[in-house]
């Protein structure tokens, strides 16, 4: 990247799952895409954020590594469920915003 990219594209096969992508050992946890039917959603918790993994209807996969804000932030804006498998991605404060009613679901700055 020349610096002034945000993204870089893999060049590799496309048809590699989260958990293959990297060596090392990663939990990994698969939902249902709520905005498209037929498409799943891996979530791989880092250190330092997470892997978001979106697998496609034709096979392909299509991965983003993000900082743990962003991953957070993702996380909310999918609208993940069952709730309880997120405890390992979310803490039990950002879990609680889920089913707050009076939580519009946008994080706190």
């Amino acid at each position: 990247m020349d610096g002034k990219e945000i993204r870089w594209n893999w060049s590799g096969p496309k048809n590699i799952p989260l958990d293959g992508l990297l060596d090392l050992e990663l939990k990994t946890c698969r939902f249902p895409s709520v905005s498209n039917p037929g498409q799943s959603i891996h979530l791989g918790k880092l250190k330092d954020g997470g892997i978001i993994s979106y697998e496609l209807e034709n096979g392909t996969w299509l991965h983003t590594l993000n900082t743990a804000t962003s991953f957070r932030l993702k996380i909310f804006e999918l609208n993940l469920v069952p709730l309880e498998s997120l405890r390992y991605f979310l803490t039990a404060s950002e879990l609680s915003d889920f089913s707050d009613p009076s939580n519009p679901g946008e994080p706190e700055k």
